[in-house]
Formats: structure tokens, C-alpha cells, sequence
């Protein structure tokens, strides 16, 4: 699985999903507001928590929390998506490890 991001002092670009098999290709604004994209009833918020960066998807369905934190030399990235869905379907969390080629 494979994906690019790109950052600059005001957003996140992300080409592809880590978690989707369908391709994605959204930007985030880094200063903590509230995106609107992906149709009009999901939105996303990214933020930092210490060195780690929280993504916060959200529509009428499901909740899809992400956090992202990079290894002390940069190389490897760990990516934990926890999924909130209501009932009776069942909540999940994924943890995928990237290698920076």
C-alpha cells in the first residue's frame, strides 16, 4: 500500500488513503480548523498532539480518528486509525507501520 503526503506551513496533502483501497486526494489546513470536503457531510480536522498528528474524520455514520507519529529518524511512520460507528456494527482499530522509501 502506498501513499504520498506533502506539507507546507499551512496544510497537509495527502494523494491516496493508508487505509482505503480507493485513491484520495484531499488537503488539510494545519491551523486546526474544520475542513468540509468529501461531499458535503464529512468533515476533518487535523491537529497536533505533541509531535503526533491527529486526523478527525467525521460524517453522519462514523467517526475515523488517525494518528500519525514518526520514528526518531524519520523513516518509519505509524499510522493508528481508530473507527467510532454506532451500534450495532462494530467499533475497530488498525495499526499500520509505513517504511519512507
Amino acid at each position: 500500500m502506498e501513499f504520498n503526503v506533502a506539507q507546507n506551513d499551512k496544510t497537509l496533502i495527502l494523494i491516496g488513503d493508508p487505509l482505503r483501497s480507493a485513491a484520495w486526494n484531499t488537503t488539510f489546513s494545519l491551523d486546526s480548523t474544520t475542513d468540509q470536503d468529501f461531499g458535503s457531510e464529512q468533515v476533518a480536522k487535523i491537529s497536533w498532539d505533541g509531535s503526533k498528528l491527529v486526523l478527525l474524520v467525521a460524517n453522519p455514520f462514523s467517526t475515523r480518528r488517525q494518528v500519525w507519529a514518526l520514528d526518531a529518524t524519520g523513516s518509519v511512520l505509524t499510522v493508528e486509525t481508530t473507527r467510532v460507528v454506532p451500534p450495532p456494527a462494530a467499533d475497530g482499530v488498525v495499526k499500520v507501520v509505513y517504511n519512507k522509501k
